[in-house]
């Protein structure tokens, strides 16, 4: 899910898939909306600031359902859930980034409640 300024604006759900044993699997959402913004007065001259600065704060968040198996045997069950606070620079129509800002990677906070034996 992906809000400005509390408001969620876009939506992705990603199909299931089994992470190996000492892998790392990419996922790639794509968050893209047409969905109208209705901001307050305090929030709009927020935008505004972020639109001069180049740069907009999006927040990320993530639920996730994973399992735990040990051979064939389900041994647990987690539901982290996972919050980012990005700072997304603005595109200009040509694609290139407004006043050189790039994309910068973000530390993410988690919090997981888990089950042994599901």
């Amino acid at each position: 899910m992906a809000f400005y300024k509390d408001f969620q604006f876009a939506n992705q759900t990603l199909g299931r898939f089994f992470q190996h044993h000492k892998n790392t699997s990419l996922l790639t959402p794509v968050f893209k909306d047409k969905q109208v913004v209705i901001l307050n007065e305090d929030q709009v001259n927020e935008f505004n600031k972020e639109k001069i600065d180049g740069v907009y704060g999006i927040d990320f968040k993530m639920l996730i359902e994973m399992r735990f198996k040990f051979g064939w045997f389900k041994i647990g069950h987690a539901n982290p859930k996972v919050r980012c606070d990005l700072k997304v620079p603005l595109k200009s129509h040509n694609g290139s980034s407004s006043l050189g800002h790039g994309f910068e990677a973000t530390e993410c906070d988690w919090d997981y409640k888990w089950r042994l034996w599901h």
